[in-house]
């Protein structure tokens, strides 16, 4: 019985420090990672898809 409340000891104490340790969720700025582009960027990215690869894979 004791060494049953010990275990269970453990492992409650186990999963508080899991969930005590877990990083809170920050508000991250957006960057191009993200999928974010300037209207700059996705012309630029255009013109270069289309000199480079859209001749021989098409326009999606």
């Amino acid at each position: 019985m004791r060494k049953s409340l010990v275990f269970a000891g453990v492992l409650a104490a186990g999963g508080l420090a899991m969930i005590a340790g877990k990083p809170m969720a920050q508000d991250a700025t957006r960057s191009v990672w993200d999928g974010v582009y300037t209207e700059a960027q996705a012309q630029r990215g255009q013109a270069a898809y289309a000199q480079s690869c859209g001749l021989c894979h098409g326009w999606a």
